[in-house]
């Protein structure tokens, strides 16, 4: 695809990559505290998996699910939460370290008898006293699950929709006063105020579910194409502070968190968590939305409880909840399942996942110089690039790219792997590409642009064949300088003086009828498979054996010519019949016209000898110079088309040749015959040219050899025949006189120079 490059103006040829890799870099800058970002994501998703999370003494956790087959045997979903509160009764009886229920109990219960009874009763009449006394008697869920929460360290569900991650964050102001597992870095009390996400919605727990340990937040933040890849240790709901429920567990059971505020403040709800750490364990940095990013382990292996199990035999199963966090939730299509950079999980597993990373303080960093660092990168990689594909082959040059985007990711890789730090390649390697791609489409329309160009250039130039050739995928190589036997014919329509002088008067009228003939003439010329190309004074040049290859190419230009005297009263016509004949003039004067045929044949140079719309086509050799020469000739010697000798050798046996001369192309060239192509082989029956070609020969032999007498005893006979040019014979007579008079020796050829 690139033949071409080298003919592109190098600062042409980078405009477009430039701007491609500018646009890039500044994208990269632009975008990169933007989370969510699909193609970012997608890589960091590989980085991450093809870079695990290092596991070295994991948390212990578990789940209780409730999946398709507890449905199935214990009730369609969703459960009353007195069912949540057996859960939790199980699984603290079973020696579980701490219980965390990731399903949202936030609101009413639709499921609770009083709520129900409540709900019925707004649309009965009857007293308000009435009512009261009837709803005090009704079991409440709540009350049942706050029993069970009540037991041990338990922590329950809130927030059933956060923002997700390409949302505008909504800050709450919150205060650590009173929650003895939080505190703020920095701060000289215990009381203190921090900004943190808020969590969507105005539900909240009841007044039984409020004296529960710890709320936590059972929803997670989705990106854009629907996965989970980053939570924020805390959310707040009204008046309520929660935790994730991985940073839950391990509050509950006992540790203190330390938070660390933003240096600058996001909103009037003050300035944003920037990192946190567990106890003295290693400080884990947040995002600017306060969040970090899901990172998981090689192996994924949480144990988990079915629902019903654990209900209808607590002792045989509970063993395996035993010391362990255990997280309860729903891992039902329509509920409980979230989607991953690993696949679809249950809720549950997420946040116990969660916990374990929290535990261990691990976390990826995606740095505030990230973006520049990036933008950085696609400069350097896709300057590289792009010289690349300017400088070298071209199968050389994909291969640079490739690997210089290949390279782009590894280096991504390789520094996460050994820092932590989530830098995105794809900068780089849209730079690779993308520079690359636009030399590519640069030159390519560059390309495109020049051959319609060139296409319309030489429309009605070529002749059809040509044309589709050129039209075709690969035509344009139909254009390429080529070295050949080419066959050239010069060719113009003369009119007599007396009519040029009329002319004069009215050059509108002339200069419509040169167009006209030449129109004519050069149609003639494209049916005959030649090239058209125009010389001076407005003469028709035609060129066989070029472009295309052609093997009968002298045969074709000859036909053409004898068929261009047919013209001449076609054109006539034409011209009179659209009243072009000139003030004053008339047909028969326009009668008197003639054509004059130059046909040479030899090697040549051929090609296109322009540019853009200016281009045409044309030969360039010796054969043009003498063609042009021969047609200048032809008033002179009598026929309408002269030919060299090389054209005479070809078709002798098939065309009517009169001997008219013998000349030189040059001063230091060999004398050459040139002949007179007067019509087809018929005529060589006709007694009248047989006899004029006799004549003409032994008169040229004569002369050759300087037999004067002979000579001029030829040309008597000559001055004898009808229709020999009287100028043919004025040339002669006053060639053998000026050899008298300066006694010309045999061995001097005298031959005439007809110049190059």
């Amino acid at each position: 695809m690139f033949e071409q490059r080298q003919e592109q103006r190098l600062r042409l040829l980078l405009v477009s990559p430039s701007v491609i890799i500018a646009l890039i870099a500044a994208f990269a800058i632009l975008s990169a505290s933007t989370p969510g970002a699909p193609v970012r994501e997608a890589i960091f998703d590989i980085i991450m998996r093809l870079a695990p999370r290092p596991v070295v003494s994991e948390l212990p956790v578990a789940t209780v699910l409730i999946d398709e087959e507890s449905e199935e045997r214990l009730g369609d979903w969703p459960w009353p939460r007195n069912a949540f509160g057996a859960l939790i009764d199980s699984a603290e009886t079973a020696g579980a370290r701490s219980v965390l229920l990731t399903t949202s109990v936030a609101g009413d219960d639709p499921l609770s008898p009083d709520v129900i009874a409540r709900r019925w009763m707004e649309i009965r009449s009857g007293e308000t006293a009435d009512r009261v006394a009837a709803l005090s008697v009704l079991p409440s869920t709540d009350l049942v699950l706050a029993r069970a929460a009540a037991g041990g360290p338990v922590g329950l569900g809130i927030g059933e929709e956060l923002s997700p991650s390409n949302a505008d964050v909504s800050w709450s102001r919150v205060s650590f006063e009173g929650r003895p597992w939080a505190r703020i870095e920095g701060a000289d009390t215990g009381v203190g105020f921090i900004a943190v996400p808020s969590i969507l919605g105005r539900k909240t727990l009841s007044a039984e579910l409020r004296e529960a340990e710890l709320p936590i937040v059972a929803a997670l933040p989705e990106d854009p194409d629907g996965r989970v890849r980053r939570v924020a240790p805390l959310y707040a709901g009204r008046d309520i502070v929660a935790a994730t429920p991985g940073l839950g567990a391990l509050t509950i059971d006992g540790e203190v968190v330390s938070f660390t505020p933003a240096a600058t403040a996001v909103s009037n709800a003050g300035a944003p968590v920037s990192s946190f750490r567990i106890g003295g364990g290693p400080l884990i940095d947040l995002d600017g939305r306060s969040e970090f990013r899901f990172w998981m382990p090689q192996e994924i292996s949480v144990p988990s409880v079915p629902a019903w199990r654990l209900l209808e035999d607590p002792d045989a199963w509970g063993s395996a909840l035993r010391g362990r966090h255990v997280f309860i939730g729903a891992a039902l299509d329509e509920e409980g399942l979230v989607r991953t950079a690993r696949g679809t999980r249950p809720s549950a597993e997420v946040h116990a996942l969660l916990a374990q990373q929290i535990a261990v303080g691990e976390a990826p960093i995606r740095p505030d110089w990230g973006g520049f660092a990036e933008a950085f990168s696609a400069v350097l990689i896709g300057v590289l690039a792009v010289l690349s594909v300017i400088y070298v082959p071209s199968a050389l040059a994909v291969a640079v790219s490739l690997t210089l985007a290949l390279l782009s990711f590894l280096g991504a890789f390789l520094i996460f792997r050994s820092t932590g730090l989530l830098l995105d390649p794809s900068p780089g390697i849209f730079a690779a590409l993308g520079g690359p791609l636009a030399v590519g489409a640069t030159v390519l329309t560059n390309m495109v642009v020049r051959d319609d160009v060139v296409r319309g250039a030489f429309h009605g130039a070529l002749p059809q064949k040509a044309m589709r050739k050129l039209q075709a995928h690969g035509g344009t190589k139909l254009l390429y300088g080529v070295h050949r036997d080419v066959t050239v014919l010069s060719c113009a329509f003369q009119l007599p003086s007396s009519l040029i002088r009329q002319f004069e008067e009215d050059p509108r009228d002339y200069v419509l009828f040169k167009a006209s003939a030449n129109d004519r003439l050069r149609r003639t010329i494209l049916e005959h498979e030649g090239t058209v190309d125009y010389g001076e004074d407005g003469r028709l040049l035609g060129y066989w054996n070029v472009p295309l290859d052609e093997p009968k190419h002298i045969e074709l230009a000859c036909a053409c010519a004898l068929k261009m005297l047919d013209d001449v009263s076609a054109i006539s016509q034409q011209v009179a019949g659209s009243h072009h004949v000139g003030p004053g003039g008339s047909l028969e004067e326009l009668a008197d016209g003639r054509i004059e045929i130059g046909i040479a044949s030899g090697p040549c140079f051929a090609g296109p000898v322009g540019l853009g719309g200016r281009n045409r086509y044309a030969a360039l050799g010796q054969p043009v110079s003498f063609a042009g020469r021969l047609r200048a000739r032809s008033e002179l010697y009598g026929p309408a088309i002269l030919t060299d000798a090389k054209v005479y050798d070809a078709l002798r046996h098939h065309y009517a040749f009169l001997d008219l001369d013998f000349v030189r192309r040059e001063y230091e060239g060999q004398p050459e015959m040139i002949y007179g192509l007067v019509g087809n082989p018929f005529l060589k029956a006709s007694k009248t040219f047989r006899a004029l070609a006799d004549v003409q020969r032994d008169l040229l032999a004569a002369w050759k050899e300087r037999d004067l007498s002979t000579a001029t005893r030829q040309l008597q006979k000559l001055r004898g025949i009808p229709g020999v040019p009287q100028p043919y014979v004025d040339l002669f007579e006053k060639r053998i006189m000026n050899a008298r008079l300066q006694k010309a020796r045999r061995d001097e050829d005298q031959a005439e120079i007809l110049g190059p």
